[in-house]
């Protein structure tokens, strides 16, 4: 019995596929933590309603400078979003603050964000990433 070699070439490129994803996985059961600090303004309080498919974090007022975190373990076999409203006088805007198709490789542990009023910026260890509100 003879196996093409069309057929090996294939069966050995799945196997190097499958070595090399194992061994760029992350540790499935690693917290990452959101940080978000507030550059809105001198004196003006950010208000933030974060929630995922899972759960509510309920609302929040970040002071100028101050900061809001949250913790949580990623499904890194599925699709984590956590999605996040800001409010500030008569300013209201939406931004996914966690997206795994987004952030799984801007963040490996701490995603640190800074919101101000043209819209939320992401440190990614190295520079700033800024994106538009929603």
């Amino acid at each position: 019995m003879s196996i093409s070699v069309t057929y090996l070439s294939g069966i050995i490129l799945i196997l190097i596929v499958l070595l090399v994803s194992t061994c760029d996985a992350r540790n499935p059961s690693q917290e990452v933590r959101v940080v978000i600090n507030s550059k809105i303004g001198a004196g003006i309080d950010l208000k933030i309603h974060c929630k995922s498919k899972d759960g509510d974090l309920g609302e929040h007022v970040i002071p100028y400078g101050g900061n809001y975190g949250f913790k949580f373990t990623p499904n890194y076999f599925g699709f984590t979003l956590f999605s996040c409203s800001f409010s500030w006088q008569n300013q209201y805007h939406r931004m996914d603050i966690y997206d795994s198709t987004r952030d799984y490789t801007l963040c490996d542990k701490t995603c640190l964000w800074l919101v101000k009023s043209k819209g939320p910026c992401m440190f990614d260890g190295k520079e700033k990433i800024c994106y538009k509100w929603k």
